[in-house]
């Protein structure tokens, strides 16, 4: 007689976890973190600003600079990702130092938090750069 994997004596089916999904956010924020804000803050603080206004010799401020990123919605959809993976990545990364310092019993505790807060985060920034009730104007002032 034949016997499955599910049936064979001393087998248990392996145990489901959240794990892997939670890698692709910390991923997707340590490129954010490692390429991603290098490269926004040199745009931001150095090129963007020393752009010529087609119309005259006037250099842009940061803050006009800023400014028409955040009124495109392909900016502030970039703005929400920056934020939001860079709040997952430090999340993973919190946790995981906890959980190395011997906390091993409280780590699904650790994670609620930890994620929870990272879920926070990504909803203020969402609250910020996007327009809604609260914010009607979005980013752009």
């Amino acid at each position: 007689m034949s016997t499955t994997t599910a049936e064979a004596p001393g087998r248990h089916a392996p145990a489901i976890s959240p794990e892997p999904l939670l890698w692709g956010p910390f991923s997707g924020g340590g490129m954010a973190a490692a390429m991603l804000i290098p490269i926004h803050i040199i745009l931001m603080c150095f090129v963007l600003p020393l752009a010529v206004k087609a119309d005259a010799d006037q250099t842009l401020s940061t803050f006009e600079t800023m400014q028409l990123i955040v009124e495109n919605p392909i900016g502030m959809v970039y703005l929400f990702g920056l934020c939001a993976g860079c709040f997952f990545h430090a999340a993973h990364r919190i946790r995981f130092v906890i959980v190395d310092f011997g906390l091993h019993g409280l780590n699904t505790p650790i994670a609620v938090i930890c994620y929870g807060l990272a879920t926070i985060g990504s909803a203020a920034a969402a609250v910020a750069i996007f327009p809604n009730p609260l914010n009607p104007l979005g980013t752009a002032y």
